[in-house]
């Protein structure tokens, strides 16, 4: 299996973690990215602008019944996939950040 080319990883690290995508067992990634929760800054905003977390459902109840009719969510999963071409244009690479454009878009960098 797998395990086997993860020699110099297992050498690395004691503990390994082993993530199921939502295909695997039939759900949806979409519909598992909707329950991911809140951060508390988001919360602390939300309750702030509507008074309860309750309160900015039943506001924002609108919205999202408008984007369930736009980008409708189906139970079914497609066994067809389209042809994806390998071919790129520039190399993955050069979308990398630096460590100075990582530190000026306020992302975590151990500095030791």
């Amino acid at each position: 299996m797998y395990q086997d080319s993860l020699t110099t990883t297992k050498k690395i690290f004691d503990n390994v973690v082993e993530i199921l995508t939502p295909s695997v067992y039939g759900g949806s990634l979409v519909k598992e990215l909707a329950l991911v929760p809140l951060s508390e800054a988001d919360k602390e905003s939300l309750i702030q602008k509507y008074g309860s977390i309750n309160l900015a459902l039943e506001v924002r109840k609108d919205l999202n019944v408008m984007m369930k009719a736009v980008f409708p969510i189906s139970d079914e999963v497609s066994d067809t996939f389209d042809k994806i071409t390998l071919e790129e244009k520039f190399p993955r690479t050069q979308l990398i950040l630096s460590a100075w454009q990582l530190i000026e878009d306020n992302y975590p960098v151990p500095l030791k």
